[in-house]
């Protein structure tokens, strides 16, 4: 037999759903990227259910987060090539990077991956122009500077392409003297 009254208000049962998405929205926001996803996805799961007016309620009154970053979680949640678990070990664990990474179309983000750009330690200012307007380039002079200084900052040379580490040891030999 159930203990529950048998007619519960509209409101009493929104609220409570509102509240059960709020409880497992607020608990995956606490992990990694698959988070990240699962957090987009409940969400969009929210916003598909909750009454009109209910979804934006919960995002201010019982969530860790604002209208923006929703918007956000949920993009990320709806973009492919972040859940896609090939690119799992290589995605950096910071949603707001991610956001970035929606705003590349396939062909720049599938170079980026193969020059190494996008990886797991990279930073969010190492994306953001490239996701402001078309280039020619593989990636923004800024996240190629950032990155071919890591890599020289290091002493990793086997990183640049055979053609140019000429002109890179040529350089530092010219800047020295």
């Amino acid at each position: 037999m159930s203990t529950r009254p048998a007619a519960l208000s509209q409101s009493t049962l929104t609220a409570g759903r509102r509240h059960d998405h709020a409880g497992f929205i607020a608990a995956a926001w606490q992990k990694s990227i698959e988070a990240f996803i699962e957090t987009g996805r409940r969400l969009i799961d929210a916003r598909k259910e909750l009454a009109h007016g209910e979804f934006l309620a919960m995002i201010k009154n019982d969530l860790p987060f604002g209208e923006d970053t929703a918007e956000r979680l949920i993009k990320i949640a709806r973009d492919p090539r972040l859940s896609n678990s090939a690119h799992g070990r290589i995605l950096p664990p910071s949603w707001r990077t991610l956001f970035e990474l929606t705003k590349l179309n396939d062909e720049q983000f599938d170079r980026l991956v193969a020059a190494g750009v996008i990886r797991a330690d990279m930073q969010r200012w190492e994306i953001e122009d490239l996701a402001s307007g078309p280039s020619s380039l593989p990636w923004s002079r800024k996240a190629f500077r950032a990155w071919y200084s890591r890599c020289y900052g290091r002493g990793v040379a086997g990183w640049m392409p055979a053609a140019d580490r000429g002109r890179h040891i040529t350089t530092q030999n010219s800047a020295g003297r």
